[in-house]
């Protein structure tokens, strides 16, 4: 790979503790809790959010409106405490085989993206209180190590941008411990 043998250590070594941290917020998330089974349309823009939302209303089925609106559309079951705190709201309290209206979600992306506006358009099919499959488990517990992360970068790299990353990793070892 053209990398000195310390480089490729170090990249191994951060694999690792990443995989480590995620384990750890996976183990942390709840055996049960409130599922929902979801179609979501996600556009970028406001306009095309509203027009989904109004043909779903209209009659259209999930799948014409997806082919409509292109790539990010979604079904399935999720976690509702593992939501955006505005999609657990909508997802909690609509009526079940209600189109929702669109709900804004400013996505920051991470620390090496830049941010992106998304609409969401939701139907709940199904709500249930039962066991959490591994898959939800790991998302949710993907998406507590991504926002603990966020907040580690911030912290700690963006506001002292001179900091060595070994301190953040040995900081990270000692809170597993």
């Amino acid at each position: 790979y053209s990398i000195s043998d310390d480089k490729f250590r170090d990249g191994i070594e951060t694999l690792l503790i990443e995989e480590k941290i995620f384990e750890y917020y996976v183990n942390q998330t709840p055996a049960s809790g409130m599922q929902a089974a979801l179609q979501t349309i996600i556009v970028t823009n406001e306009s095309d959010a509203n027009a989904a939302a109004q043909l779903w209303r209209n009659g259209n089925d999930f799948e014409a409106i997806s082919a409509i609106y292109g790539g990010y559309n979604q079904s399935g079951w999720v976690a509702i405490d593992a939501l955006d705190d505005s999609l657990r709201d909508v997802v909690s309290t609509i009526e079940i085989g209600n189109v929702s209206d669109p709900v804004n979600i400013f996505d920051t992306g991470d620390s090496t993206s830049s941010s992106t506006e998304y609409y969401y358009v939701l139907k709940v099919l199904e709500r249930k209180d039962d066991i959490l499959p591994d898959s939800l488990r790991q998302q949710w517990g993907y998406k507590e190590f991504e926002t603990w992360f966020e907040q580690a970068y911030v912290t700690k790299v963006e506001r002292n941008p001179d900091i060595d990353l070994s301190e953040i990793y040995a900081w990270a070892i000692e809170q597993l411990s």
